[in-house]
C-alpha cells in the first residue's frame, strides 16, 4: 500500500517511540494487504527489504493467530540479538488486522510489562494505518467518480438504451470488477435480456436463484451466493417515462462494502436519469415531428390542394365553352390534373398516418394506367390483392414507382404492351412492370439522366423496405418491385 512522504515519517516516528519505550534495538512494521504481509518500515533493515512480503517469518505466525509471540533464541531472531517481541495491530473492525509489530534486543527478555506498555503506541499505529487506508480509498473514489464521469460524459449523444446499459455495465465494472454482467427488462409475460456482456449463455432469467420471499427493492443491492464460489449482484431499477422494470445482474468474486454498494447506487441514479431523458428527448422530437406535419398538411391542403382543384373547376368550363370534351389534350390535361389532386390527398393522408384501403389503392393504378394508356401503347392491369388496407407510405411510393415504370416505358421502349402485375406473397406486395420493347442493357455506362428513373425508384423501395430488380433483353424489359407490407 503506497505511502504518502508525511505518512512514512510519521511510520518511522511511531516506530522509533517503540523501540524507546522499551528498550528495543530494531524493529519492523508490516502492513496487511490482501491476505499478505509487506515491510512498510523498520529500524536496522535494508532499503532493498521495504515493500516486500513476509511469508515464512515469525510475523506471519502472530498474523494467523492473532496473539502476541515472544522469542528467546538467537538463532531465529534478527541477526545479533537474543530476544524477540511480535504483537498483531487491530483495527477497529471486528476482528480485523491490520498488520504486525516486531521488536529486537539482546539486554533482557520481553515481559507482559512491555506489551502493556507498547499497547498505546500500537492503537496509535493503528489509527495511523487506518487513517492511511481512508485516504488511499478517497483517492480511489475521487479517482472512480472522475472516471465515471468521463464515460456518461458524451452519454446524452447516445441514440439507444443499449449504448447506456454498456456505460452502466462498464461503471460496474470499473467499481466491483465485475466480468459478466446483464440487464433483464422484467417483462409481465416474460423477462428478456436487453444488454449483456460475457454473460453466461446457458444461465436463463428463471435459472437466478433469489429469494422470492423477499422482494427486490427499487435500487437496493442484493448480493447472494452462486453455485458455492460466486457471488451475485442484484440491482432492480425502474424508468416514470416507460413504466418498465430492469434488473441488473453480475457475477462478483467477493463481497462489496457500504461505501461501494453507496457508488453503485449513484452509478444507477446516473444511468436511469439518462435513460430517461433518452426517452423523453424520443417523445419530444415525436412531438415535433408532428407538429411539422400538421403544419405541412395545413399548407398542403389550404394551398396546393385548392388551386389544383379551382383548375379542374375552370377546366370544366372551358370544355363546356370550347367544346373540347372529344379532345384527347383535353382528356390527358384532365387526368394529370386529377391525379395531381389525388396526389395531394395521398400526401395529407400520409401526413395524417391514415392507411389507405385497398381500393383506394386499385383506384389510384388504375387512374395512373389511364394516363399512359393510348393507340400506340396498351396497359394491362391484373390486381389481385386481399389485404384490406396498406399504409399510405406504401400507397404513395408504389404508385410513384409504377407511374415512374410507365414513364420509362413510354420515353424509351417503344413497346406496344406493358402489363402491371399486382399481388401478395408472403406478406409481402409484389408489382410486376412488363414491356414489350427493345430492352436496355442496366449494367452500360449512361448519362446520370437517363439512369435518374431507375435510381430513383430503387430509391423508394429502399425507404420502403424492400427488394427491387430490373432484368431486360431485346424482348422487353421487368421490373419486379416486393415490399414488406407490415415492416
Amino acid at each position: 500500500m503506497p505511502f504518502s512522504e508525511r505518512e512514512k515519517v510519521t511510520l518511522h516516528a511511531v516506530l522509533d517511540l517503540a523501540l524507546a519505550s522499551c528498550g528495543a534495538e530494531g524493529g519492523s512494521l508490516f502492513l496487511a494487504q490482501d491476505g499478505e504481509l509487506f515491510l512498510v518500515a523498520g529500524r536496522g533493515i535494508e532499503a532493498r527489504h521495504f515493500g516486500k512480503g513476509e511469508k515464512a517469518a515469525f510475523s506471519r505466525f502472530v498474523f494467523e493467530t492473532r496473539v502476541p509471540l515472544f522469542v528467546q533464541d538467537a538463532q531465529v531472531t534478527r541477526p545479533g540479538r537474543r530476544y524477540a517481541l511480535l504483537l498483531p495491530i487491530w483495527g477497529s473492525g471486528e476482528k480485523e488486522i491490520l498488520g504486525v509489530l516486531a521488536l529486537n534486543r539482546d539486554a533482557c527478555p520481553f515481559t507482559d510489562e512491555d506489551v502493556a506498555g507498547l499497547s498505546p503506541i500500537v492503537t496509535n499505529i493503528a489509527l495511523l494505518l487506518e487513517e492511511s487506508i481512508l485516504r488511499q480509498h478517497r483517492e480511489k473514489l475521487v479517482l472512480f467518480l472522475s472516471e465515471v464521469v468521463n464515460l456518461f460524459g458524451d452519454v446524452l449523444s447516445c441514440k439507444d438504451e443499449k449504448a447506456i446499459f454498456s456505460r452502466m455495465f462498464l461503471a460496474m465494472q470499473l467499481l466491483l470488477g465485475i466480468a459478466s454482467g446483464a440487464f433483464f427488462k422484467l417483462s409481465p409475460k416474460r423477462p428478456y435480456r436487453v444488454f449483456s456482456s460475457h454473460f453466461p449463455r446457458r444461465v436463463r432469467f428463471q435459472d437466478l436463484d433469489f429469494p422470492k420471499d423477499e422482494p427486490l427493492q427499487e435500487g437496493a443491492m442484493r448480493v447472494f451466493p452462486w453455485k458455492g464460489k460466486e457471488q451475485i449482484l442484484f440491482i432492480p431499477f425502474s424508468l416514470v417515462a416507460r413504466r418498465a422494470k430492469f434488473l441488473f445482474v453480475g457475477f462478483l468474486e467477493k463481497s462489496p462494502n457500504p461505501l461501494d454498494m453507496l457508488v453503485a447506487s449513484v452509478i444507477f441514479r446516473l444511468g436511469q436519469m439518462h435513460l430517461e431523458h433518452l426517452i423523453l428527448r424520443r417523445e419530444y422530437a415525436e412531438l415535433v415531428r408532428e407538429e411539422e406535419r400538421n403544419r405541412l398538411a395545413r399548407e398542403l391542403h389550404d394551398g396546393l390542394a385548392q388551386v389544383l382543384t379551382s383548375i379542374q373547376f375552370y377546366l370544366h368550363f372551358l370544355r363546356e365553352e370550347a367544346n373540347l370534351a372529344s379532345s384527347d389534350v383535353y382528356k390527358k390535361l384532365s387526368s394529370l390534373v386529377r391525379l395531381g389532386i389525388e396526389e395531394s390527398r395521398c400526401i395529407l393522408a400520409e401526413l395524417k398516418g391514415k392507411p389507405a384501403s385497398i381500393n383506394q389503392f386499385e383506384a389510384r393504378v388504375r387512374e395512373i394506367l389511364e394516363v399512359f394508356a393510348s393507340e400506340d401503347l396498351r396497359v394491362h392491369l391484373d390486381f389481385s390483392v386481399s389485404f384490406p388496407s396498406v399504409p399510405f407510405r406504401i400507397f404513395h411510393g408504389l404508385s410513384a414507382v409504377i407511374q415512374e415504370a410507365l414513364s420509362n416505358v413510354q420515353k424509351h421502349a417503344r413497346a406496344q404492351n406493358v402489363w402491371v402485375q399486382i399481388y401478395e406473397e408472403k406478406g409481402m406486395l409484389v408489382c410486376s412492370i412488363r414491356d414489350d420493347g427493345v430492352g436496355f442493357n442496366p449494367k452500360a455506362k449512361k448519362d446520370f439522366g437517363e439512369h435518374f428513373g431507375l435510381l430513383s425508384m430503387k430509391e423508394r423501395v429502399r425507404l420502403l423496405r424492400g427488394k427491387f430488380h430490373v432484368k431486360s433483353s431485346s424482348r422487353g424489359t421487368t421490373v419486379l418491385v416486393k415490399i414488406p407490407v407490415g415492416g
